[in-house]
């Protein structure tokens, strides 16, 4: 676990970057293929349109709709380890998790709406572990259904996480309905969790946020509104952490 939140504000990436494009008249029609051509720091832009099929990065690159995610959509999880990667204007409808992050990755994510999915995983928005950071701005995280998982929309394990402006709504786990953190850094600005619920009457703790061990949070303008702990905690369930 890190603790130290940190949003690096300029990427260290090479001067002249090379722009890819994908799209259906592009020379890549898939954001994979354009993935595998470009070099660490290059960007891929994206047509609006509907993309599928998984994605694997293995490098630092910055990835955007060209007109944002009203009319981009991406069908399938994206896996990223041990690289730093911006994604910007995507609706995503994963069909495990939209983003599994590890290996101390970086994950920068803007006007991004992750929706609509029913799936028996943790995280169905993103999955973090192993000291990576994961930052959140413009985004919002609606109908989302972990069954038998834990933080429908986040599930942040040992990791820092920084949210900016981000809205949870009707996302249900066992436990932590929306947003699940352990041993995490946790920065909240301008979050909204409404109608999300923790559905178990044993362990159901945390309808919004559940944060456990010796995880920290400090919210600031964060509302809760309307969620349910069928345990404890409707909104927000802390355990062995520390509110600042």
């Amino acid at each position: 676990m890190r603790h130290l939140i940190w949003l690096s504000l300029a990427w260290s990436f090479p001067a002249h970057a090379v722009l890819f494009q994908v799209g259906p008249t592009r020379a890549f029609t898939t954001l994979q293929d354009a993935v595998n051509a470009a070099s660490a720091g290059d960007e891929i832009e994206v047509e609006d349109g509907v993309y599928d099929g998984d994605l694997s990065i293995d490098k630092d690159l910055t990835i955007y709709s060209r007109t944002g995610a009203v009319y981009t959509y991406f069908a399938g999880d994206i896996t990223l380890s041990g690289v730093e990667v911006s994604f910007t204007g995507f609706t995503m409808t994963p069909a495990n998790r939209a983003f599994d992050v590890n290996s101390g990755a970086t994950l920068h994510l803007d006007d991004i709406t992750v929706t609509s999915v029913t799936q028996a995983t943790d995280g169905i928005g993103v999955h973090a572990v192993g000291a990576s950071l994961v930052s959140i701005s413009n985004s919002t995280f609606v109908d989302l259904n972990a069954d038998s998982g834990s933080g429908a929309a986040l599930h942040i394990t040992a990791s820092d996480l920084v949210l900016h402006d981000v809205t949870f709504e009707r996302c249900n786990g066992v436990e932590a309905g929306a947003v699940y953190v352990d041993d995490a850094g946790v920065s909240m600005t301008g979050v909204t969790f409404t109608d999300n619920q923790a559905t178990s009457a044993n362990f159901g703790n945390g309808g919004g946020l559940l944060a456990v061990n010796a995880s920290t949070a400090d919210l600031t303008s964060t509302d809760f509104d309307s969620n349910i702990g069928a345990g404890m905690g409707g909104g927000m369930q802390m355990t062995g952490g520390t509110l600042i």
